[in-house]
């Protein structure tokens, strides 16, 4: 079964770069149509609409007022990496950091990196 990405009232944008705003959710309806909500013009009118779970506002195909799923949280993690001959210690938060856990003798290295990642990314499954 698939997961619902979406939250009840919250607003999301279509597939058309519309905005959309979610009333309902129920997983249990016995149609296709499990989210409700509307479709909301540039005017201030708003149209009615229904997805499925997945947020499509058609099955079969994809189309203009499909609800896209909000993009997930970008971060930047900013650590350093003690290397040895034989070995890559870390992450850790600092300079400060490594340098104290650091045996200065056999250190080869020691790096600094950005690390971009989303929220959530690799946790599939």
């Amino acid at each position: 079964m698939t997961k619902c990405k979406f939250e009840v009232g919250k607003e999301y944008s279509t597939r058309s770069g519309k905005k959309a705003k979610v009333f309902e959710i129920n997983e249990k309806n016995f149609t296709s149509s499990k989210i409700l909500g509307a479709i909301l013009e540039e005017d201030g009118r708003s149209e009615m609409a229904s997805w499925g779970i997945d947020g499509r506002f058609f099955s079969n195909r994809e189309f203009g007022s499909d609800l896209m799923p909000p993009e997930p949280e970008k971060r930047v993690m900013k650590v350093w990496f003690n290397i040895y001959p034989d070995a890559i210690y870390g992450p850790y938060t600092s300079k400060r950091e490594a340098d104290c856990v650091s045996t200065k003798h056999a250190l080869i290295a020691c790096v600094y990196r950005e690390i971009k990642y989303y929220v959530g990314e690799g946790l599939d499954g």
